[in-house]
């Protein structure tokens, strides 16, 4: 990312966006992931819609999952984000102010 556009930021993690391709960087704790500008929003509606469903019973995860029990399944085979309470919070503050950040910046290009 050559010039970052720093778009929320808390003690969980930020969202930037490059102005020179418009990729968003999203990093939530241990994770950081890269999103098309086309993708951010859905990606946003993925973490709030896990806190208003029952989270599933996944066979082939360790017992210990419930410490973090907020499961945001990937495109990868088997592969999880797990956020505690607290870190879905967080993550949810962070997302919702970044998307209203991107969306201001839209409208006013």
């Amino acid at each position: 990312m050559s010039h970052p556009k720093l778009l929320h930021q808390n003690d969980f993690g930020y969202v930037s966006q490059c102005l020179t391709c418009g990729t968003l960087q999203v990093s939530l704790g241990n994770f950081l992931l890269s999103l098309p500008q086309a993708h951010f929003g859905a990606f946003v509606q993925a973490v709030h819609a896990v806190g208003k469903q029952a989270q599933p019973e996944v066979a082939h995860l360790h017992p210990l999952t419930h410490f973090r029990p907020y499961l945001i399944k990937t495109p990868v085979y088997h592969l999880y984000m797990a956020f505690s309470e607290e870190e879905y919070q967080q993550a949810l503050e962070l997302l919702s102010m970044a998307q209203i950040m991107f969306q201001s910046y839209q409208l006013l290009q």
